[in-house]
């Protein structure tokens, strides 16, 4: 699922940027922080490719900072919308 279809969600989405190039993300946190949504990002200095946390971080008030990996989101958060969990 990508951003543009999270948008019906409104205030329950949550964006989470782990890594990535260019700034194609930073449009979808955008979309995602206009509808009171919570926008995370992997730290940059922890990211493979930060170009995407990057910008997302130069670009907007994101609401939280950190040492994400793919490995710290349960398996539901990889796959599909439903409950998402972050843990070490």
């Amino acid at each position: 699922m990508n951003f543009k279809q999270l948008l019906h969600f409104t205030s329950h989405a949550v964006g989470i940027i782990l890594r990535g190039m260019l700034d194609d993300g930073t449009s979808g946190m955008w979309a995602i922080k206009r509808s009171s949504g919570i926008c995370i990002v992997q730290d940059p200095n922890q990211a493979e490719y930060p170009d995407m946390p990057l910008s997302v971080i130069n670009n907007m008030d994101v609401d939280y900072v950190s040492e994400l990996h793919l490995r710290h989101l349960s398996p539901d958060c990889r796959t599909t919308t439903q409950e998402c969990r972050i843990g070490h």
